[in-house]
């Protein structure tokens, strides 16, 4: 028998050649060391039936991990069948997910439309007395058009802009400024001269026609949109007192007024001290004439043609309000076309 087999036969030898030794050493005047035959025959069973225990463990403990993989097997087997059972599952799940991709960004698109004909439905709504967040008020407010950057208003005192975070909570609200603003629960204000219809859908793609009709319009809304912003800033300029055209061009009929009325109180000061003898010798009618009143008359004669200008400046800047409030329907109208180009 090889003792490979047997790890513990090598200690065994070991064990037994010591003892040999021992009792050479020993002499045979020692009969207490003396083993036989039989001795070392019993210690090489036991140490065989402990070898053979051994061995019976091992083989039980082998037999118990093929158990063991037998049933890891079985599962992994198990696992692989439920997996190909749920690919259909897994792939109806991404079908889903891009149902509902495209489900928020129709959603998106409405809010989008939704929000524009409000918008446009919004225009000259009466808002009367108006207070923002930061407390400033306009009495007699009127909405004149909504961008993103905010509520263009015409009020008592001229027009103005007012960004979306100064208006009132319901404003933000109602006009869908506000982060997280309640779903829609009434139906898009009807476009104007057109049926009503149902825009929830999703709208056909354009033909080709309409595309090139969409992008006609959508030119003429940015030429008609940049006259109004020069509109605007030309009645800003008017309010201002800046005289557009003609021989003043570029003057401002308030300073203007102004300078010319502090010359005037100048020189009539001057003149009555002259006439009372105030500062120096007393003058002469004639020469108080000659120095003082006829700068007078004609300084008169400027502040009189400055108010003249500044009277037709009131006139162009109503007529200017009016052009604007028409350039503002005008826009209106062709978002409108646009719009109906694209849905309908």
């Amino acid at each position: 028998m090889k003792t490979e087999f047997f790890p513990n036969l090598n200690p065994l030898v070991m064990t037994l050649t010591a003892t040999a030794l021992a009792v050479s050493s020993c002499g045979k005047s020692a009969p207490e060391a003396t083993m036989t035959e039989a001795d070392f025959q019993q210690i090489f069973e036991d140490e065989r039936t402990k070898l053979n225990e051994q061995i019976t463990s091992l083989r039980n403990e082998k037999e118990t991990l093929q158990d063991n993989v037998a049933v890891l097997d079985q599962e992994i087997k198990s696992l692989r069948e439920d997996l190909l059972a749920t690919g259909p599952v897994i792939q109806e799940k991404e079908e889903l997910t891009g149902q509902l991709e495209i489900a928020r960004a129709q959603a998106a698109d409405f809010r989008l439309r939704y929000r524009t004909l409000l918008w446009d439905s919004a225009i000259d709504t009466d808002l009367g007395e108006l207070t923002t967040v930061d407390g400033k008020t306009y009495e007699d407010a009127k909405i004149k058009g909504l961008t993103d950057e905010g509520i263009e208003i015409m009020h008592s005192s001229g027009i103005g802009k007012i960004s979306p975070e100064l208006l009132p909570v319901e404003l933000q609200t109602k006009y869908l400024f506000a982060e997280g603003a309640p779903a829609i629960s009434e139906p898009a204000p009807p476009l104007s001269d057109s049926p009503s219809t149902s825009i929830s859908s999703t709208p056909p793609l354009p033909s080709d026609e309409k595309v090139a009709k969409i992008t006609e319009l959508e030119k003429t809304l940015v030429a008609e949109t940049d006259k109004l912003t020069e509109m605007e800033a030309g009645y800003i300029s008017i309010k201002e007192g800046i005289i557009p055209e003609g021989q003043m061009k570029g003057m401002n009929i308030h300073s203007e007024l102004k300078a010319v009325d502090g010359q005037l109180r100048s020189l009539e000061q001057q003149k009555s001290n002259a006439e009372r003898g105030i500062g120096g010798t007393r003058m002469s009618s004639a020469d108080i004439a000659k120095k003082y009143q006829r700068p007078i008359d004609s300084l008169r004669a400027k502040e009189q043609q400055l108010e003249n200008a500044r009277s037709a400046l009131r006139v162009k800047e109503k007529g200017l309000l009016y052009d604007i409030s028409a350039q503002k329907k005008k826009i209106k109208e062709l978002k409108n076309d646009i719009y109906r180009t694209k849905y309908y």
